[in-house]
């Protein structure tokens, strides 16, 4: 048996890892490729080893491996050939960079329910300033959490995502707004992103989580009563990099989550008021 073992980091395994598979099968003859996960820089190989298996899994000659030594080692009567590929790796870059369709539908979904390259790939889409607001929003959405016995890590990917189409233009976002949400245009431009980001998480990064893609939809207005929309509704008006001081409202959001968010729910509403927002 003619056996391509495949080494590579797989930091994620993406289409283009595949499609250089499918070829070196062809050109080699072989009976078989392995996917091995080079861990040499990066032992943390969990997840990768998931999202492997998982864009492996429709293709017969494709199997993952762990050991490919122990593999040639007691299968010797077999031709082994060990095959890397730079560009492939280039390729994973790209996907952190915010190239999305460089991978599977399915490992794209994974990668954001489970939070990996989260900040590689929220860097990507927005501003230097923009991004310090999320990891602030964020780190203050844990905070909050932990006092209000909420899933933390939940709460920390929402304040990481929330702003993921603020920094699109008017143009773009009102292009989203007239397929997507009609009805919601009547709102100042400035809440759009709210909709449009709830979207493009949904259908474009296929976030399931469903409590977490509500929190995003309503996080300007802090129009919806679930624990999670209340949580960053709180945390980005609260966040500190807003320069202004807001630590006793923390403080009180930090033991109670509802009498906080109606707190700053009246103070949001009356500074949308007084500049005619909605």
């Amino acid at each position: 048996m003619k056996i391509v073992i495949f080494k590579s980091d797989f930091n994620p395994i993406t289409k283009y890892h595949i499609k250089i598979a499918k070829e070196v099968l062809k050109k080699k003859n072989a009976d078989l490729v392995c996917f091995y996960i080079d861990s040499s820089l990066n032992d943390d190989i969990y997840h990768r080893e998931k999202m492997v298996k998982m864009a492996i899994q429709p293709y017969r000659k494709f199997v993952y491996i762990n050991n490919y030594q122990k593999l040639m080692k007691r299968n010797k009567e077999n031709q082994y050939l060990i095959f890397e590929d730079i560009e492939s790796e280039k390729q994973s870059d790209l996907f952190k960079t915010g190239r999305l369709s460089t991978v599977d539908k399915k490992v794209c979904s994974y990668v954001f329910n489970n939070g990996i390259y989260a900040k590689e790939i929220i860097n990507s889409y927005v501003s230097s300033k923009r991004f310090k607001h999320c990891l602030s929003v964020a780190d203050l959405c844990l905070k909050i959490a932990r006092g209000n016995n909420l899933d933390e890590y939940k709460a920390y990917l929402i304040g990481l995502y929330h702003d993921i189409a603020k920094d699109l233009s008017k143009e773009e976002l009102l292009i989203y707004m007239n397929i997507y949400k009609p009805y919601e245009i009547k709102y100042d431009y400035h809440v759009w992103h709210q909709y449009v980001g709830y979207y493009y998480l949904k259908h474009n990064c296929r976030l399931k989580d469903k409590r977490m893609l509500k929190a995003i939809r309503h996080h300007c207005l802090g129009d919806d009563n679930d624990v999670y929309s209340k949580l960053i509704f709180i945390a980005d008006k609260l966040d500190p990099l807003r320069g202004y001081d807001s630590s006793k409202l923390i403080e009180i959001a930090c033991k109670n989550l509802n009498k906080a968010f109606d707190l700053v729910k009246k103070q949001n509403e009356e500074y949308l008021e007084s500049r005619e927002v909605v």
